[in-house]
């Protein structure tokens, strides 16, 4: 009669003009999803593997800048 109700990951979105580069979502992330990036002297965090994101929100809860989205979808079972 009525479907359950969940949220599909579309994807994980770093926005660079605000990360900082700190690390504080590779820590985070318990699948080792996230990894930085350095080019002349500038750090940034990007989603190595965005395909095995479980969608915890660690990540997005941590980020001192705001800098990371969950892209979702509400899906019914």
């Amino acid at each position: 009669m009525f479907g359950i109700r969940s949220r599909k990951i579309i994807s994980l979105l770093i926005i660079d003009a605000k990360c900082t580069g700190c690390g504080t979502c590779i820590d985070k992330c318990r699948r080792n999803v996230i990894s930085l990036a350095e080019e002349g002297g500038y750090k940034w965090a990007w989603a190595v593997r965005p395909d095995e994101c479980t969608g915890c929100g660690r990540c997005q809860r941590y980020c001192p800048e705001d800098a990371i989205r969950l892209m979702t979808k509400k899906i019914v079972d």
